[in-house]
């Protein structure tokens, strides 16, 4: 499972980092969500959309952030606060 959040000791400091991106691997290619810092969702599926980024929902909507469509997360990627 991937979380929304991670909390790492730095230098005797809590730090947190905060879910921003997630790729996905499944039918022979790979797609990514894209999560701005207020929460918005946007997709990107280069074979099956013509646009670069799709606007897809806020965080807040999507039910599972972590399976898109039968693919399933290979990366996570976090940014420091």
């Amino acid at each position: 499972m991937v979380e929304d959040r991670v909390f790492v000791v730095v230098d005797n400091h809590l730090q947190t980092y905060s879910l921003r991106g997630i790729i996905y691997h499944g039918h022979e290619h790979f797609t990514a969500r894209i999560i701005t810092t207020n929460g918005v969702v946007w997709h990107y599926d280069g074979i099956r959309d013509e646009s670069p980024v799709v606007w897809e929902a806020s965080t807040t909507a999507l039910l599972d952030m972590y399976q898109r469509e039968s693919q399933t997360t290979i990366l996570a990627i976090y940014a420091g606060n």
